[in-house]
């Protein structure tokens, strides 16, 4: 069974074997979640919103412990490299 709507003022038939709907199947990823009492420290720790788009005072003193570059531009840098050197299909599920 197809809903369907005409939103236009012109008349649009339909007969019998049109193909009139396509059919789009998903993978729904359910993550298991573990409710814990307390978090390990983190290198962004208490930086606050934006520390982790690489621009927080966090990330200034990662960039300088990493030879200039902050671990969020390396990882999505190196995860660039990797789908052009695998193609796209090749990192799907490895992120």
């Amino acid at each position: 069974m197809v809903l369907l709507f005409n939103h236009s003022d012109v008349d649009f038939e339909i007969n019998p074997k049109d193909r009139i709907a396509q059919l789009i199947l998903e993978r729904i990823s359910v993550p298991i979640l573990k409710q814990v009492d307390t978090l390990d420290e983190t290198t962004r720790g208490q930086g606050g919103f934006g520390s982790t788009g690489g621009f927080g005072p966090a990330a200034k003193k990662q960039k300088l412990e990493n030879g200039g570059v902050a671990e969020t531009v390396q990882a999505a840098a190196e995860a660039v490299v990797e789908a052009v050197q695998n193609g796209v299909d090749g990192v799907v599920g490895k992120h």
